[in-house]
């Protein structure tokens, strides 16, 4: 089978379609440290754990870096 194969059959059946070694380590790592930064300043601001959306990082481009690099990766 194809990748396109592959893609399309996945996308219908499972509604995504995950590619493994897309990002390298030092992407990933960044990424890492930037969404625990992302995800203490969003607990920060909800104060306490009964906000129904502390602890998430729900508009990840707020934060910047990574976030918006990914969409340069071809």
């Amino acid at each position: 089978m194809s990748i396109k194969t592959d893609f399309i059959t996945a996308v219908e059946r499972d509604g995504f379609y995950l590619m493994e070694n897309v990002l390298d380590s030092d992407f990933l790592k960044r990424a890492k440290d930037e969404l625990e930064s992302a995800i203490n300043k969003e607990t920060e601001y909800h104060h306490d754990a009964l906000h129904r959306d502390y602890g998430m990082v729900l508009l990840c481009c707020l934060y910047g870096g990574v976030f918006f690099e990914i969409f340069e990766i071809p």
